[in-house]
C-alpha cells in the first residue's frame, strides 16, 4: 500500500470541532477564574454550558445555562451585532429551562465573547418572524470588565424575574385597592385594628414595590425589610395577648413607599401595555385585557387629592375599613381591648 493511502485512512479533525475547542477555551479565558463552567458530555438540544456565578467567592447557586456559538467574526452594524442563526426549536428548549438561559457568542478573529439573555430577548422582541430569533448584542454585551460585570448583574435580574414579573402584574391588578385601603386607614384613630386581608394587601404592596425598584426602576433606594418594622412596633408593646396591627402603623408603612411605588406602577403600566406588549399578552392575554378596560385610574392626575388629602369625600364616602371585614372576624367585638393594648405605629404616636 502507498504511503499516501495509508495517510488517507486517517480521521480528519472537523474545522467545527476546532471551533467549538475554541470557542470553550474563549470562554472561559473571558470569564472569572473563580466562576464554575461545567460542559455537558451528554447528548444535548441546545445547553452547551452550566456556568455558576461566584459573586465574592460565596457558592449562592446562581446558575445559568448557555447556548455556545462561534464565528469566524461577529461584524458590527450600527451599534450593535445580531446573531441570527438561531433555530426556534433550540431557543423555546432553553426558554423553558427553569434557570436562565444565555446566547454566547465566541469572534474568534478577534478573541471577543458576546452575549445575551434569552428572556431578555423575548421580552423585547416584537414578532415572531423568520426560521429563527434575531439576537442583538449592543456593545456592552461583552465580555470585557464592564461586561462580566453587566453579566452578573442580568443574571441576578433573571433569577428574580418570575417574583418580579408577578409583583408587576400584580400591582396593577391591585392598584385599585390600594387608593382605598390608604385612605380608609387616614380616617380612622391611629389605634383601630385592621383586618387580616387588609394588612395581607398592605404587605404585598410593600414587597411588590422593593421588587419593582430593584429589578424594574434600576432604583438605588433602599427599602427595609417589612420584618424590621414589625419587630420596632413589637417591641413598643408589654404585656401579653392578642395583637394586632392598627390603622396608625398601616397608615405610616404607606407613607414610607407609597409615592416610590406609584412611580413603579406608572412605569409597570407603560412596560406592559405598550412597550413589551406582544410579550404580556402572549402570556397573560385575559389579564392584560382585564387592566385595559380597568387601567390604573388618577396616577397622573390626582390620587393625591383623593386618597391622601381627602379633597373628593362626596365621591369617596363609601370607603371604609368594614368592606374588608369579616363578620366573624372579632376585632369589631374586641376593640376595647385593644385600645387597652394597641399594636402602636414606629413612631410611637
Amino acid at each position: 500500500m502507498k504511503k499516501a493511502d495509508i495517510v488517507k485512512q486517517f480521521p480528519v479533525r472537523a474545522k467545527q470541532h476546532v471551533s467549538e475547542t475554541s470557542s470553550a477555551s474563549l470562554l472561559r479565558h473571558h470569564l472569572p477564574n473563580d466562576w464554575v463552567i461545567r460542559e455537558l458530555t451528554e447528548r444535548d438540544y441546545g445547553i452547551d454550558v452550566l456556568i455558576e456565578i461566584v459573586p465574592d467567592g460565596r457558592m449562592t447557586g446562581n446558575v445559568i445555562v448557555a447556548q455556545v456559538k462561534s464565528l469566524a467574526s461577529f461584524p458590527i452594524n450600527g451599534a450593535e451585532r445580531a446573531y441570527r442563526d438561531l433555530k426556534w426549536s433550540t431557543y423555546n428548549y432553553l426558554l423553558s429551562n427553569p434557570a436562565p438561559a444565555y446566547l454566547f457568542v465566541c469572534s474568534l478573529d478577534d478573541q471577543a465573547v458576546y452575549w445575551r439573555s434569552l428572556r431578555d430577548v423575548d421580552r423585547c422582541r416584537l414578532a415572531d418572524e423568520g426560521e429563527g430569533p434575531t439576537v442583538p448584542m449592543l456593545q456592552i454585551f461583552d465580555l470585557s470588565n464592564s461586561g462580566r460585570s453587566a453579566l452578573q448583574k442580568s443574571a441576578e435580574f433573571e433569577r428574580h424575574w418570575p417574583d418580579v414579573e408577578r409583583a408587576a402584574i400584580s400591582s396593577l391588578m391591585f392598584y385599585h385597592a390600594l387608593g382605598p385601603i390608604y385612605l380608609a386607614c387616614r380616617r380612622e384613630p391611629n389605634s383601630r385594628p385592621l383586618p387580616s386581608s387588609v394588612q395581607l394587601l398592605i404587605n404585598q404592596h410593600y414587597e411588590y414595590n422593593r421588587l419593582l425598584q430593584k429589578f424594574m426602576l434600576d432604583s438605588r433606594k433602599e427599602f427595609d425589610d417589612i420584618r424590621n418594622y414589625y419587630e420596632k412596633a413589637f417591641s413598643s408593646i408589654s404585656g401579653r395577648g392578642k395583637i394586632a396591627i392598627t390603622a396608625g402603623f398601616a397608615k405610616d408603612l404607606l407613607e414610607t413607599f407609597i409615592g416610590d411605588y406609584l412611580d413603579a406602577i406608572k412605569f409597570c403600566d407603560f412596560t406592559i401595555r405598550e412597550k413589551h406588549r406582544r410579550y404580556w399578552d402572549n402570556k397573560y392575554p385575559f389579564i392584560i385585557s382585564q387592566i385595559d378596560s380597568f387601567p390604573p385610574y388618577f396616577l397622573d392626575e390626582d390620587w393625591y387629592a383623593r386618597y391622601h388629602f381627602d379633597e373628593y369625600e362626596s365621591e369617596t364616602s363609601h370607603i371604609k375599613l368594614d368592606l374588608f371585614l369579616d363578620v366573624d372576624d372579632g376585632t369589631r367585638h374586641d376593640f376595647r381591648y385593644f385600645m387597652t393594648n394597641p399594636l402602636n405605629d414606629v413612631k410611637n404616636r
